[in-house]
């Protein structure tokens, strides 16, 4: 509890060097010299390199939720503006009898703070819940939310109060300097003081606005969307239907070479006999497997290099039978079989990436590959480019090594189990871990799942996305459909006399239509102008996260942009039909 970093670093070091004084050779590594670090722990919750994407994932998600925020703002804004228009005889009142202006301003705005404090405890209440819902999600490298310790504290709470407070001022400020400055005595004889059209003018401005933040929100959730479907449908080289992976390392149970051999076999020998199993393996890396990736400098009989050039592949321990369990296709020679064990000729199998590009002007069953310099391995097979990481990916050079051959990779490496059954494999999974359980009881698996889900946990943020983008985007169009529908029925309101006289000289009902929903077209055009340029602007943010999609495909902007003009429309003919059919003479003669 009293160590500091900088003490024990210092204290480390110490030791490391003693170390190396009284064990030179032990502590000599093939890379130099062993080095000791210390870290905080929590930085390890991250997963490799995933620190970035993280954070830009969260980043998008903040401004999602901020510019709901400001869309719901602009939507209020613009239905307090509408109340203060029609509260213009009660304000007018009190100006008359002394009220000060400034007193009346904070009165409108404790009413627009009550109303938001209202609306930010509301929002607690929902994230308290949506907490332990979203608890599962998954971000980018596979950390889950809830793992995140994220919790509704103190700080939090002033966080929400705070911005509830300027949310408050924000949507409520202009319309209380607005409601106090009409004219005492128009306001007193009940006619309307927008002979500027100000208040209008800023009405429609805000409709823009709404506009504009929903298509951004659209078009989000609409290349989400797309790259969701793009993902489902791509091939990915394997066949993940029905199968299920386990992980674990006997080396925390300081297994010898000869007892994780032994387990191993014993393992497979159960698993085989299970009732569906139609094929398993092991192997250190199962594709969309987080690590495991090995790379090695290599070398090939044949292959001339180009100057500068390097030969770097990537390897996987695989035992016979893991191109089957896992559907990977095997193009060219065999797997491998019971002689290719410790002490025979050493054989690989390599993908097809790596044949293409190694071997194109030969055969490759029979070629020679070398790990930096050590014995020659001979190319008994050609399979398939399974995807490993991430949808999009370009293939690398692979090279699948026997495991059997070294013998010593099962008692002291992360080791995954991979079998294919006939049946359900959710219905699967407690079986294959009872298998584990009574083999080795003290064994803990790092996991146990369907290759699905393996794959669905890979497809997480894009799911996550898909979601929450959707979501937001459903209640912005909601938001900027409300807030159209009460602008123009709002202006229909106003103008009730002026379309009465209109009817009663002649005009048709297709005429006031045309009249009331093109009085909207001039802002929705303008939002839908600055909201896709905005929108074009943002969308390079997502770009790490789509795929087979462009962010700025123009496909997911012209059918988000139609789809907002048409909701656009349909808001504001619902108050343009209602004006169609006025009255005249009822209300010519209304005061």
């Amino acid at each position: 509890p009293e160590a500091s970093f900088a003490g024990a670093r210092i204290e480390m070091t110490t030791i490391a060097r003693q170390l190396a004084e009284d064990y030179p050779e032990e502590w000599q590594a093939m890379d130099g010299h062993r080095t000791i670090t210390i870290d905080a722990m929590p930085g390890y919750i991250l997963p490799v390199r995933s620190a970035a994407d993280i954070r830009r994932f969260v980043w998008i998600l903040f401004g999602v939720v901020g510019l709901t925020l400001l869309l719901a703002s602009a939507n209020v804004a613009n239905l307090l503006l509408a109340r203060a228009t029609a509260r213009q005889r009660e304000i007018g009142i009190r100006i008359a009898i002394g009220a000060q202006r400034g007193r009346l301003v904070r009165q409108l705005l404790t009413e627009s703070v009550t109303l938001a404090v209202f609306g930010g405890t509301a929002g607690l209440l929902v994230a308290s819940w949506m907490l332990d819902v979203m608890a599962a999600f998954q971000l980018p490298g596979g950390l889950a939310i809830g793992a995140l310790g994220i919790e509704l504290d103190q700080r939090i709470l002033v966080f929400a109060l705070l911005l509830s407070l300027v949310t408050a001022v924000a949507f409520g400020l202009v319309p209380a300097l607005q409601a106090t400055r009409p004219g005492v005595v128009n306001s007193l004889k009940g006619e309307s003081t927008e002979r500027g059209g100000s208040q209008q003018r800023l009405r429609k401005a805000l409709v823009a606005v709404q506009v504009a933040l929903c298509l951004i929100l659209l078009v989000g959730s609409g290349l989400f969307l797309r790259t969701l479907r793009n993902s489902l449908r791509s091939d990915i080289g394997f066949d993940a239907e029905n199968v299920v992976v386990a992980r674990f390392n006997l080396a925390f149970l300081r297994y010898t070479p000869e007892q994780g051999t032994a387990f191993v076999d014993q393992l497979l020998e159960r698993v085989r006999a299970l009732p569906g199993v139609t094929a398993a393996s092991v192997s250190t890396l199962v594709p969309f497997q987080a690590g495991g990736f090995r790379g090695m400098f290599a070398e090939i009989d044949g292959y001339s290099t180009s100057p500068g050039e390097e030969i770097r592949v990537d390897y996987v321990f695989v035992q016979p039978g893991y191109y089957r369990s896992l559907g990977i296709p095997l193009l060219q020679g065999r797997d491998f079989g019971p002689s290719d064990i410790e002490g025979s000729r050493r054989a690989v199998v390599i993908n097809r990436h790596m044949a293409e590009r190694y071997f194109s002007d030969r055969d490759p069953v029979g070629g020679i590959v070398r790990f930096a310099g050590g014995p020659a391995m001979e190319v008994v097979g050609v399979v398939g480019d399974p995807v490993w990481s991430s949808l999009g990916e370009e293939p690398t050079p692979f090279v699948f090594v026997p495991m059997a051959q070294s013998p010593d990779v099962a008692s002291r490496s992360f080791i995954t189990l991979v079998a294919r059954t006939g049946r359900n494999a959710e219905e699967f999974t407690p079986l294959l871990a009872a298998q584990f359980r009574e083999l080795e009881p003290g064994l803990s698996l790092t996991f146990i799942r369907t290759m699905e889900q393996q794959i669905g946990s890979a497809l997480m943020p894009q799911r996550m996305g898909t979601v929450l983008f959707t979501l937001f985007g459903v209640l912005a169009l909601a938001l900027a459909a409300v807030g159209i529908y009460g602008v123009v029925g709002y202006s229909v309101t106003r103008q009730a006399r002026e379309i009465g006289v209109r009817i009663a000289l002649g005009a048709s009902k297709q005429d006031i239509l045309r009249g009331v929903v093109f009085g909207i077209a001039a802002p929705v055009a303008a939002g839908l102008a600055v909201g896709g340029a905005t929108a074009l602007a943002l969308s390079r943010t997502l770009e790490s996260f789509m795929f087979g999609v462009s962010p700025s495909d123009p496909l997911t902007f012209v059918v988000i942009a139609a789809l907002l003009a048409l909701v656009a429309t349909l808001a504001a003919l619902i108050p343009a039909r209602r004006a169609a059919r006025l009255d005249p003479m009822r209300v010519l003669t209304t005061e």
